[in-house]
């Protein structure tokens, strides 16, 4: 169902449609010059129920050239008659914020500035057989500047980017009491103009809205994926298998089979076991192919990713109490990273032979209230921890990318009632990430740094009154330095006070 890209797994986010007339206004200050305001409003005409939301964020940053600026629009809007339904959204997000550091700390005052439209149609009719047809368009443009002031001399100015993602899909849904079978096709249309990526055009094109910027080069490729899969619960074991064959322009158009299988069988009443299998896939993006910067080079030979994961664990759920402990592996074959033999190598996309992820997972969230008392002040208690190893097979190579990851990381969350409809949440973890960054002092790069394991605590004081809420958030409350992710240094101590007003 969810094709090439999904190697890593895949987040499904399912909006709701609420059937009240109600609207929210949102505000937020805070150290750094943070600010954000939002209103959100449902409407519900008739059988017509619309969603509007408006956004705008910004900061100076909490080091030099981390400042942002970020403005959201959004439009959503359905309409049910019968078994009928017809759903649309249109939205738009700006934002522009200091890239410190972005692609090398070599030249720490790079900018990006970039604009996203996107919008969808779907319409689906039926009940034990449902069609479901969808179109849907992305448009993404981006200007990149290496320097945000004073350029060197060699720089040849801006790079501009600007993409475009169209596709259309239908699938039919049948249940019966053999179950629930699924069938569907997709088509998406990948293209790219842009001063750095893709292959020389014949005519350069103007970039809209820029006085210096044009399009000389371009790329384009399609892809094509038919799935079918069958859902069956036989009393307390529940399977679910599929076929996904994916074709795309960029492999000249061989297939690709992506078979999936999932079993869960419960126990207990509240306690079950699972396991699933799958394979996929991941096409190089036009960054992996085209880039070529001062210090980064890409590769137009670069082949797809392709993984085989297997998973299993136990879920628990109660009133009092939800937990799970699962493992996994995913053995990945021609992992993309950017990789260079020593420190003095320019970065280049390559495949690596191979790369085997593993590890496990614990989770528990604990509500004593509804084993002792309604008004017992603990409302929910949380812990978890995960272990990830990753082991690869190739070259001796320096990695930016994938074999920088979470190795260790455990969380505690507490959620307490202070008195009446004022409460207070905390949130202490432990973070320790395998890798490291190439160090960068005085204009010269080192060596290799690990990275430093480190424990950080967020805190939220909040009240609630009828539709209204007021609160205070502290983040990094300890004021910790760390790095969690490259050169850059991470935010030290911010505090924010915030409102939601409901009307």
């Amino acid at each position: 169902l969810y094709g090439d890209g999904a190697i890593g797994g895949a987040i499904n986010i399912i909006t709701g449609s609420g059937k009240k007339r109600q609207s929210k206004f949102s505000g937020l200050i805070g150290q750094h010059g943070l600010y954000k305001s939002a209103i959100t409003s449902n409407l519900p005409i008739g059988s017509l129920n619309n969603f509007f939301s408006l956004s705008k964020s910004s900061s100076d940053g909490y080091i030099n050239n981390t400042d942002f600026n970020f403005i959201n629009v959004f439009y959503h809007g359905k309409i049910q008659i019968r078994e009928s339904g017809f759903e649309f959204q249109l939205g738009q997000t700006n934002k522009k914020f200091g890239a410190n550091s972005f692609y090398t700390p070599k030249y720490p005052d790079q900018f990006e500035a970039t604009r996203t439209n996107f919008s969808s149609l779907k319409y689906s009719i039926g009940k034990d057989i449902k069609f479901t047809q969808s179109v849907y368009w992305r448009r993404h443009s981006d200007r990149f500047e290496l320097f945000r002031e004073n350029p060197a001399s060699w720089y040849n100015g801006h790079n501009y980017h600007r993409t475009d993602v169209a596709g259309a899909n239908m699938s039919v849904i049948l249940k019966s009491k053999f179950g629930k079978t699924s069938v569907g096709l997709d088509y998406r249309f990948e293209t790219i103009l842009s001063n750095v990526l893709g292959e020389e055009l014949d005519d350069i094109i103007k970039v809209k809205g820029e006085t210096e910027g044009y399009f000389n080069k371009g790329y384009t490729r399609n892809n094509l994926s038919v799935y079918l899969e069958h859902n069956i619960l036989l009393n307390k074991l529940a399977i679910s298998g599929g076929l996904m064959t994916n074709l795309n322009s960029d492999m000249e158009n061989n297939a690709s089979f992506f078979p999936g299988l999932d079993l869960s069988y419960e126990i207990l009443p509240g306690l079950r076991i699972y396991s699933t299998a799958n394979k996929s896939l991941r096409l190089p993006t036009f960054t992996d192919l085209f880039y070529s910067g001062p210090l980064n080079i890409g590769n137009p030979d670069l082949k797809p990713e392709e993984s085989i994961s297997i998973e299993g664990g136990m879920k628990f759920q109660k009133s009092f109490m939800r937990a799970h402990i699962l493992v996994f592996n995913r053995y990945g074959k021609n992992i993309i990273d950017w990789v260079k033999e020593s420190e003095e190598d320019v970065w280049q996309s390559n495949n690596l032979t191979s790369l085997n992820a593993s590890g496990f997972e614990l989770n528990a969230v604990f509500y004593p209230s509804e084993l002792i008392q309604r008004t017992f002040p603990l409302n929910y208690f949380s812990i978890s921890y995960s272990f990830t190893n990753i082991t690869k097979s190739s070259q001796l190579m320096i990695s930016k990318y994938v074999l920088d990851f979470m190795k260790n990381k455990f969380t505690i969350t507490t959620n307490l009632s202070i008195f009446k409809n004022t409460g207070i949440n905390w949130r202490i973890s432990y973070q320790n990430r395998a890798g490291g960054y190439i160090n960068f002092d005085n204009g010269i790069f080192g060596k290799e740094v690990p990275y430093k394991p480190f424990w950080i605590s967020d805190i939220k004081l909040f009240q609630n009154y009828k539709k209204h809420k007021i609160y205070l958030e502290i983040s990094n409350l300890f004021n910790v330095d760390y790095q969690d992710f490259g050169n850059l240094p991470q935010a030290g101590r911010w505090i924010r006070l915030g409102i939601n007003l409901g009307i």
